[in-house]
């Protein structure tokens, strides 16, 4: 009886084997896709070969060559730059106007603003802005989208003129010094790369703050020196955050060490890069 127990398990012990054998590898993990670079736009996010006009409802628009005897059939149609693409339609635009108007903003319209270097660059419906709230005014006077300066204009009469009237050693805010708005150029002012938000009017520089009495603040590196200068600095510049999809600012990197960045630019999932 023992002898054919034992027997047994040894005829059995080939069939595990193959089994064991034939057991299926565990699935292999998939890996996680790289996250994307928190200052890259919406359409540099874009897979490669794939144009960001497939759904722009502007692309329909464009001119058939077929339909302009002048148009040699051999060229191919042109894509639309950048600053086209993000054209406000009419009742957007009306809009945004309408709300700089409620914000008391002193602003004029003016015919788009291209740059020939570049066909990327420009802005299809500029406004100029010299006064961003009333007696606040822009120095020099900027040339932004609405969008911006409706931006600008909220932060503005929100939180910096509130903030101004707590300081002591100070009157009234009553202008901004600014270092740039639209301008066609690459970011950080290097040669090569992507262009700047700059380019298309999503962006604004402010390099100091003026005050009808007293010294101007300007925009600067403020290690915890424990002054109102501080305060005020660091409560403009957070409350920014809340209008604005990219603040850079002293601490940042070396570019940004005299100024306050601040631009609109629209990135994946809502994401806000505050610096």
């Amino acid at each position: 009886m023992i002898r054919l127990i034992l027997l047994g398990s040894l005829l059995a012990l080939p069939v595990a084997a193959q089994d064991l054998d034939n057991t299926p590898p565990p699935e292999t993990a998939p890996m996680p896709e790289p996250r994307p670079d928190p200052e890259d736009r919406l359409d540099d996010l874009l897979p490669e070969n794939t144009s960001p006009l497939s759904e722009s409802p502007l692309s329909e628009s464009l001119p058939d060559p077929g339909d302009n005897e002048e148009v040699e059939a051999e060229e191919p149609p042109r894509a639309l730059g950048m600053y086209l693409q993000l054209m406000e339609d009419d009742a957007t635009f009306a809009a945004c106007t309408a709300q700089l108007t409620s914000l008391g903003t002193v602003f004029t319209v003016e015919d788009a603003a291209v740059t020939a270097d570049d066909a990327d660059c420009g802005i299809a419906r500029p406004v100029i802005v010299s006064e961003i709230v009333p007696g606040v005014h822009l120095r020099p006077a900027a040339t932004v989208r609405c969008e911006t300066a409706a931006a600008l204009g909220q932060w503005v009469a929100q939180h910096v003129v509130p903030a101004a009237e707590v300081l002591s050693t100070r009157s009234r805010l009553a202008a901004m010094a600014l270092g740039g708005s639209y301008t066609c150029r690459r970011r950080n002012n290097l040669p090569t790369g992507k262009l700047s938000e700059h380019a298309f009017g999503n962006a604004i520089d402010i390099m100091s703050f003026q005050f009808e009495e007293g010294d101007p603040i300007p925009v600067e590196p403020r290690m915890d020196d424990h002054t109102i200068e501080e305060a005020f600095q660091r409560a403009a510049r957070a409350t920014s955050c809340l209008y604005f999809t990219t603040v850079l600012g002293p601490g940042a990197n070396a570019a940004h060490a005299d100024h306050l960045h601040m631009d609109i630019a629209q990135r994946n999932g809502g994401y806000r890069l505050c610096q």
